[in-house]
């Protein structure tokens, strides 16, 4: 059988959308509304995912529509690839399950978004060297300094932070330790080097505080360094700590936009500036401020109470 080059377009596309959202069918990566924009009740819901470059090479264009089991139309291909490639950090650390998931999860059929492979792909290149070395160390020191110690890629593909001579197995090291190690690996292997970009889904979640505050620094050095960073958060405490460090005069020059995302009906409604504060209401801030008035209602209640 001879597949034509759109079919073949389109599968491509198909894969990877679901290989990545892990929906049961594509059509329902459609946000399904009872009434169109137009007001139009019998028209027919579509999702579109439209990217456009400062330069037009490119841009691409993609239409889903709830036809069957999910029908996408290649409106604009890319005629180009951007070199540089792009990193996903999920919520939770990749080390621990580095080991043999490349080759499993190209042999069976397993629940893991494809984006986890794709980024263990990257963790398992070898280090850069040459004459880049000294800037790698420069990134990789304050990382280092955070996790008290150096992360190491045995020959059986395991992962180990070696401190004071000594190599400790990544399950056993701390979780927000293992977050710092994925970044220092693509540092010192050139994928973060000074290009690319990273994508990065709640940096924040089962971390201390003290580390959050590490994360913030680390971003912006990449920011600083030349690579371009997506972060998503609820983390109030590490929006702060960002903006406090691109207000002084080290980070000053790094270009930054914030962007809120509030659920309205029919769609989601984005607010953006250069700060928190043009982003609109923040779920973290109010939701802190209630559990302060409840807290304080209690404690003059109990002070209040004559059989205390």
């Amino acid at each position: 059988m001879v597949l034509d080059h759109g079919f073949q377009k389109r599968r491509g596309w198909h894969d990877k959308l679901v290989g990545v959202f892990r929906p049961d069918e594509l059509a329902r990566l459609i946000h399904q509304v009872r009434q169109s924009p137009s007001g139009d009740k019998n028209e027919e819901p579509k999702g579109e995912a439209k990217l456009e470059f400062g330069d037009d090479r490119f841009d691409m264009d993609l239409v889903l529509t709830p036809q069957g089991e999910g029908q996408i139309e290649v409106k604009k291909l890319p005629l180009a690839w951007l070199t540089d490639r792009p990193v996903f950090f999920p919520t939770r650390e990749l080390l621990t399950l580095y080991p043999n998931f490349v080759s499993v999860y190209e042999g069976r059929y397993l629940q893991f978004e494809e984006s986890w492979r794709d980024t263990c792909l990257l963790l398992g290149e070898p280090l850069k060297k040459g004459v880049q070395e000294a800037r790698i160390k420069q990134l990789l020191e304050p990382l280092e300094r955070a996790m008290e110690g150096a992360l190491e890629l045995d020959k059986n593909g395991r992962f180990y932070l070696k401190v004071n001579g000594e190599k400790i197995e990544i399950p056993l090291v701390a979780e927000g330790f293992r977050k710092l190690g994925m970044l220092a690996r693509l540092i010192a292997n050139g994928t973060l080097l000074e290009r690319g970009y990273l994508f990065w889904d709640e940096p924040d979640a089962n971390l201390n505080p003290r580390l959050v505050k590490q994360v913030a620094e680390s971003i912006l050095s990449l920011g600083f360094s030349g690579v371009q960073v997506f972060l998503a958060t609820h983390s109030l405490f590490l929006l702060r700590e960002l903006e406090i460090l691109l207000s002084s005069s080290r980070y000053s020059h790094v270009a930054s936009t914030f962007f809120g995302l509030h659920r309205m009906a029919g769609g989601t409604r984005v607010k953006q500036g250069p700060s928190i504060s043009d982003i609109g209401d923040i779920a973290a801030l109010d939701e802190q401020l209630e559990q302060s008035d409840r807290f304080l209602a209690e404690e003059r209640k109990q002070n209040d109470d004559p059989l205390r």
